[in-house]
């Protein structure tokens, strides 16, 4: 069932997006449209509906494969962890898990092999701020 629909420059880019709202009966999911082609590049669901990221499906190059999924598993509002399966094999390629703050530093992640990545903001997808990273 849909919500609502907004077309406006959520990612400040100067090209509209398009969010549409889907009630889940548990929460929302916002299905994202960045550049309002025609295309879905992410999908983000509210559960529960109290503002938070819960989880996410991004599409990061609008066609089959490099789709990566992403949690807020404590609640806090930051993402933190994501998994990629970078063809489409449904075998999860690479892992990480955000938020671990191991050198003093926030938004340290780390790869699926234990090496520490660099450091990563603490973004939320929210597509109803307009002030939120992509």
């Amino acid at each position: 069932m849909t919500d609502d629909s907004y077309v406006g420059d959520i990612d400040g880019d100067g090209v509209d997006d398009s969010v549409t709202a889907y009630d889940t009966g548990d929460g929302t999911e916002y299905v994202v449209d960045l550049g309002n082609d025609g295309t879905d590049d992410m999908a983000i669901y509210d559960e529960g509906n109290d503002g938070t990221v819960d989880e996410a499906l991004v599409n990061a190059d609008g066609q089959d494969g490099m789709e990566t999924y992403v949690a807020d598993t404590d609640g806090d509002g930051a993402l933190d962890y994501a998994e990629s399966d970078l063809n489409n094999d449904g075998v999860i390629d690479d892992s990480e898990v955000y938020g671990e703050d191991q050198d003093g530093t926030a938004g340290d992640y780390y790869q699926a092999d234990g090496a520490e990545g660099t450091d990563a903001t603490d973004s939320v997808l929210n597509p109803l701020d307009p002030n939120a990273s992509v």
